[in-house]
Order: structure tokens, then C-alpha cells, then sequence
């Protein structure tokens, strides 16, 4: 019988505890907030975590409106991110500010500058290119738990 929830775990990482908080981080966002929906029905690529102090490694494969997570590097994914499970959790408390119909990192948000210094200092690394910009820029929006706030200036 086929799964309604758009997240899959493959076979091989149906006990990976890096997996499970994934795939229940990215079903959460998409229950919590409807409108993110939008955005990954459009994502197509794979995306590779790497967590290095679990030694443990993920494949997001983002296909036909669906994601399968499978335990490892699977295929030859378009962007791999290594860090640690932490910080990797912690993109998902970036925060983001509505400016017009779209969405923006707020270079305000403590969470985004201690991110911003964990990519100045090494400890976050990010492969990609500019095609898959749009790519990584939807899969930072669908991990965010929080939504975008509107830009409110400063008096």
C-alpha cells in the first residue's frame, strides 16, 4: 500500500537516527506551515548531508514532488553540506524575513550569524555550484521552522 506523506525513508536508513530527524524535521515544516509545500513539489536534485560526529552521512533525493532519504551518498548528488548534526539542525532555525514576496536571510538573526561564522571558520562546508542555487535556496526555506517575518525598520 503506498505512503500518503510526500517524505519516504528508504529501507537502509529506516533506523538511522540523522534520518529519522530529518525526515520528521522536513515532514513537520510541511504540516506546520502549508505554504512550503509549494516549494518542494518544484525541488529536483539530490542533496547529500554528511554529519561528522555521528559518522553518519544522508542522500535527500528530491523527485516528482516526493523525497526519498537514503542512508549514505547516494548517487551523485548536486550539493553535499558536511558539518556537524548540530549545526546541521541549526539551519533549520535560520531566520528568515518577508521582503515583498520573498523570503530572506535576516543578517540580524543571531542563529544566521553564528552560522555565517561557522562557514568563515571551516566548520560548515557546502559543495555546490550557481545551478543548484535555486535547489539549495528551497531546501534552506523547507528546513527553516520558523516563517518569514515581515521586514520591520528600525525607528
Amino acid at each position: 500500500m503506498p505512503s500518503t506523506t510526500p517524505v519516504q525513508l528508504h529501507a537502509d536508513a529506516q533506523s538511522d537516527p540523522f534520518a529519522l530527524l530529518i525526515a520528521q524535521l522536513i515532514e513537520s515544516n510541511l504540516t506546520d506551515h502549508p505554504t512550503k509545500r509549494r516549494q518542494f513539489l518544484v525541488m529536483d536534485g539530490r542533496v547529500a548531508l554528511v554529519a561528522d560526529d555521528m559518522q553518519s552521512a544522508l542522500t535527500l533525493d528530491f523527485r516528482d514532488g516526493m523525497l526519498m532519504i537514503h542512508k549514505g551518498i547516494y548517487g551523485l548528488p548536486q550539493i553535499t553540506v558536511r558539518a556537524t548534526s548540530g549545526d546541521i539542525v541549526d539551519m533549520s532555525r535560520i531566520e528568515l524575513l518577508q521582503l515583498g514576496p520573498w523570503p530572506v536571510l535576516d543578517p540580524r538573526g543571531k542563529v544566521n550569524r553564528q552560522l555565517a561564522q561557522s562557514v568563515w571558520k571551516r566548520k560548515i562546508h557546502m559543495r555546490s555550484g550557481w545551478r543548484t542555487l535555486p535547489l539549495a535556496w528551497r531546501l534552506m526555506q523547507l528546513m527553516a521552522v520558523n516563517a518569514a517575518q515581515p521586514l520591520r525598520r528600525r525607528a
